[in-house]
């Protein structure tokens, strides 16, 4: 009774499994299996690690057995089916903990640029819209809702422009299947600097009002449900989900109104930490008065 209960805690203890140096085969399998959990294995790729690719010898009865482990193996759920004859590590925080984290990057981002007069008046500024090819917006009467649109495409992405007569401009960038990197965001925050001088300055009266901040882990799948979504407040949620194309991705969405400025400082602390946060040094706070 106690080897047997010793084996159950072995089979789901991932931290077990990896370090465990008994002669089962389908403990053994499931050891490499959950220690790379980015990788697919087979029967074959099984053998290989086992055996070492160094002079490897392929034997069907060795590689027969190895394929009736991880089936047993899947049909008990340790592991997954990818699909016929391939293998994956289940999703969980132990296996998670195992991949490198991948870079924080931004999503589902809107700017607002909040200019105190407007330009109803300033036939200037309708001649540069004219200009810049951007449409006037019309309900279905034909009337003006006296504001004008465009979409610009910026390095594989698109923005849509919506500028009011009011003086509001909002920006709006889709980028969910390209999401940015901080220097990335930095560039487009620049580019539009450039694009709507001299009439809007978006270092001095911008803000950012939605922001999406995110993660994607290649390679990785969800058992079962493909989505969960955390609705904390109105204007916050979290959610992950699985893309079409083999990604997880854990993100956090806000809708917020911070200059733009304050945006870039915090997405600089998020992409590259400050060094003691990696060190054994602990702030005493001894300058707080």
């Amino acid at each position: 009774m106690p080897q047997n209960s010793k084996n159950h805690n072995i089979v789901h203890n991932t931290k077990s499994v990896i370090s465990i140096n008994g002669d089962s085969l389908t403990f053994k399998i499931l050891s490499i299996v959950n220690s790379n959990p980015r990788h697919k294995f087979n029967a074959k790729s099984i053998d290989q690690v086992l055996e070492g690719n160094y002079n490897y010898h392929k034997d069907e009865k060795r590689i027969a057995k190895i394929r009736t482990g991880l089936a047993r193996l899947a049909d008990s759920s340790k592991i997954r089916r990818v699909s016929r004859g391939s293998f994956q590590a289940k999703a969980n925080l132990e296996t998670i903990a195992m991949i490198e984290s991948p870079e924080t990057k931004l999503h589902g981002i809107k700017i607002e640029i909040k200019r105190i007069e407007g330009i109803s008046s300033q036939h200037n500024i309708h001649d540069w819209l004219k200009a810049k090819h951007f449409r006037s917006i019309s309900n279905a009467n034909g009337t003006s809702l006296k504001r004008f649109t465009k979409e610009l495409g910026w390095r594989d992405r698109w923005a849509t422009i919506t500028v009011h007569e009011s003086g509001l401009v909002e920006i709006f960038l889709n980028c969910s299947n390209l999401p940015l990197t901080y220097e990335e965001f930095c560039s487009f925050c620049n580019f539009f600097d450039g694009y709507f001088e001299p009439y809007f300055f978006t270092n001095s009266n911008a803000y950012v009002t939605q922001l999406g901040i995110g993660k994607d882990f290649e390679e990785m799948h969800l058992d079962g449900i493909t989505c969960i979504r955390l609705h904390k407040f109105k204007n916050d949620w979290c959610s992950i989900y699985e893309k079409d194309d083999g990604r997880v991705r854990f993100e956090h969405h806000l809708k917020m109104n911070i200059t733009l400025e304050d945006a870039i400082n915090i997405m600089s602390l998020i992409s590259t930490p400050p060094r003691y946060l990696h060190s054994n040094n602990v702030d005493e706070f001894k300058d707080v008065v």
